[in-house]
C-alpha cells in the first residue's frame, strides 16, 4: 500500500521536496490512515506535516471525543495541529444549504485559510476509491456530463488526493495492523444522506445482485474518461483563445471589461468577456459548450451552480438572439449579444444606474448607489487637451498621445496605403487641423458630428457608430479627437474625411496613441 501511495505521488506530481503539507483530518479510518502514511513518508520526501482538524459541533459528546482523539495521535506523532470549531447547523440555516453542504463549504474555507497562513502548503485529503464510485453515481443520479463522470480529480489546485486508487477494506486493515483506532462517524451507518445510501444500499446491491465489483468498474472508467476529458479540454482552451476578441484598451470599457492581455498566463477572473459569435458558430458542439463553460468560469471565477440549461441559453443567444438581447445567469452573471460579439459579464453599479436613468426608476434608497455611478461616469467623459505638436500624457486613462510633423516630401506613402484603419497611429493634414477650435481628447457627446471617408457630407456619430456595428456598450467609452462638436478621430476606427491627407496637403500631422 506505501508503494501505490508513492507512486501515486509521483505520477500525479502530488507532492515536491519542500512543501508543507496540510493534512485535513476527521478521526475517522480515511484521514488517520493518510496521516500516518505521510507523516512515515514525510522525511523520505523533504515534506513538513500539520493537521487540521474541524469540530463542526453536530454530534455533541462524540465531536468533542474525535477532536481529543487528533488531537492525542498529534501529540504522539509530533505534529502541529490546528483545531478548528464551527457551528454547521447555524450555518447552514444562514446559508440555506444542506448540513452536507455547509459542512463542506467550512472546511474547505477553513483549510485555505490555514494554508495561505502556513505558506508553500498543499491540503491533503483523503478521498479513496470508494468515495470516488459514491461521487459518480451521485452525478450519474442527477444528471452530469463528462466532467462527473469523470468524478473526483488527484489534484486539484493546491489540494491532493494520494489515497484516491485505495480501497477502503484496504485502509480499514492498515490502520488495523498499525494499531491506529479510528473513530467512527455514527451518522455514517445512517442512511439519512445521498451518500450514505449509496453507500449503504445502492453499492451492494448492485454488487450481490449482478455479480460485479462496481467500484473497481467505476474506477476504471474514471481513468478512460479523465483522458479523453484531457484532450477535450486542451481542444476546448485553444477554440476559446480563437473566439476571444481582444479589443485595444482605449476602446474598452474600465467598467466593465477586463485586461484581455493576460489572459492565459494566470487564473484571474475578469469582469466581462466578449467572444466571436461567428467564429462560435463554427465550433462543433461539444466544443462550443466548454467554449461557454470556460468564458463563464473566467468571469465568474468558478463554475459552480452553472448547469447545462445555462449554457444551452447561451447557445441560443448565439444562434437566435437579436442584438441587445440578455440573459441573466447565476452569481450576477449576464450575457449579451451585441452584432457579432457575446459579451458574457459581471453584472456591476454602473450597469444599474445606466438601467435606473433610462427607466426613471430609481429612488431615495438608491441615491448613494446612483451618486456613486454619476462620479464614475463623470470621470468617462473628462476633456483632455492635447498638444499638436507634442506629448499629451493622460494618467487617468494610461495613454500617451504622441503628434509628429512631417514633411510631405519625405513621407512614406506606401507605409501610409499600407495603414489599417484600426491602428492607432494615423495621419492627418496638419493645416485643418490646427485651424479654428483648439483639439480635444474626451468620449462621445450629443450632436457629435463626422465626415465618413468618402462620403460627401456630414453624419451624426450616433448613426455612424450603428452603421458600423459598433456596440453599445462600447460607445461612451471610444476615445475621440474633436474640435466642438466635429469628429476628427475616432480612436482605433476611423478617421474623418475632412481631416484626411491629400495632394494637397503641405504638412502631415501624425498622430500615435500609446498605451
Amino acid at each position: 500500500m506505501l508503494d501505490r501511495v508513492r507512486r501515486t505521488i509521483a505520477e500525479y506530481k502530488l507532492i515536491e521536496k519542500g512543501d508543507n503539507i496540510l493534512v485535513g483530518v476527521s478521526g475517522g479510518a480515511d484521514s488517520i490512515c493518510l496521516l500516518h502514511i505521510l507523516d512515515y513518508l514525510s522525511d523520505e520526501m523533504g515534506i513538513k506535516i500539520y493537521v487540521v482538524h474541524i469540530n463542526h459541533l453536530l454530534r455533541g459528546d462524540e465531536s468533542n471525543a474525535d477532536e481529543e482523539y487528533v488531537k492525542q495521535l498529534c501529540d504522539a506523532l509530533g505534529v502541529k495541529l490546528f483545531s478548528i470549531s464551527v457551528n454547521v447547523k447555524e450555518l447552514a440555516e444562514k446559508t440555506n444549504s444542506s448540513i452536507e453542504e455547509a459542512a463542506r463549504e467550512a472546511r474547505y474555507k477553513e483549510f485555505q485559510h490555514l494554508a495561505q497562513e502556513i505558506g508553500n502548503c498543499k491540503i491533503a485529503v483523503a478521498h479513496n476509491k470508494n468515495d470516488q464510485a459514491e461521487t459518480v453515481i451521485m452525478n450519474i443520479i442527477r444528471g452530469t456530463g463528462f466532467d462527473g463522470i469523470k468524478g473526483i480529480d488527484y489534484v486539484r489546485g493546491n489540494i491532493i488526493r494520494p489515497l484516491l486508487n485505495i480501497d477502503r477494506k484496504e485502509i480499514e486493515e492498515y490502520c488495523r495492523q498499525h494499531n491506529l483506532k479510528p473513530r467512527t462517524d455514527s451518522t455514517n451507518l445512517l442512511n439519512i444522506y445521498t451518500r450514505n445510501k449509496i453507500r449503504l444500499d445502492v453499492i451492494p446491491f448492485i454488487n450481490a445482485n449482478f455479480n460485479t465489483n462496481i467500484v473497481e468498474n467505476i474506477t476504471r472508467m474514471t481513468e478512460l474518461v479523465r483522458d479523453d476529458l484531457s484532450y477535450l479540454k486542451s481542444v476546448s482552451e485553444k477554440a476559446y483563445k480563437k473566439c476571444l476578441l481582444k479589443p485595444d484598451l482605449i476602446k474598452s470599457d474600465p467598467y466593465a471589461y477586463s485586461a484581455y492581455s493576460s489572459y492565459g498566463e494566470d487564473n484571474e477572473s475578469y469582469n466581462s468577456i466578449l467572444l466571436d459569435i461567428n467564429k462560435l458558430k463554427g465550433l462543433h458542439k461539444a466544443i462550443l459548450k466548454r467554449v461557454l463553460r470556460i468564458a463563464v468560469e473566467n468571469v465568474k471565477g468558478n463554475i459552480k451552480d452553472v448547469e447545462s440549461v445555462h449554457i444551452n441559453k447561451l447557445i441560443s443567444l448565439c444562434s437566435d438572439g437579436r442584438t441587445g438581447a440578455e440573459i441573466h445567469l447565476p452569481a450576477n452573471i449576464r450575457a449579451a449579444r451585441s452584432y457579432d460579439a457575446l459579451k458574457i459579464y459581471l453584472h456591476n453599479k454602473y450597469d444599474e444606474y445606466n438601467k435606473a436613468v433610462k427607466n426613471n426608476k430609481y429612488n431615495e434608497t438608491d441615491k448613494n448607489k446612483i451618486n456613486e455611478c454619476k462620479s464614475n461616469q463623470s470621470n468617462k467623459t473628462a476633456l483632455y487637451k492635447v498638444n499638436i505638436p507634442g506629448v499629451t500624457q493622460i494618467d487617468a486613462l494610461n495613454i500617451e498621445l504622441k503628434g509628429t510633423i512631417l514633411n510631405k516630401e519625405s513621407f512614406d506613402i506606401e507605409m501610409f496605403r499600407k495603414l489599417g484603419y484600426n491602428s492607432l497611429i494615423q495621419f492627418f493634414d496638419y493645416e485643418k487641423i490646427i485651424e479654428g477650435q483648439e483639439v480635444i481628447l474626451r468620449n462621445r457627446q450629443k450632436g457629435d458630428l463626422i465626415k465618413p471617408l468618402k462620403s460627401k457630407g456630414t453624419k451624426k456619430l450616433k448613426e455612424y457608430m450603428i452603421d458600423n456595428k459598433i456596440s453599445r456598450d462600447i460607445r461612451d467609452n471610444i476615445m475621440l479627437l474633436a474640435k466642438g462638436s466635429e469628429i476628427i478621430w475616432i480612436v482605433g476606427y476611423r478617421i474623418s474625411d475632412k481631416f484626411k491627407v491629400t495632394e494637397n496637403t503641405k504638412s502631415i500631422l501624425k498622430l500615435e496613441v500609446k498605451v
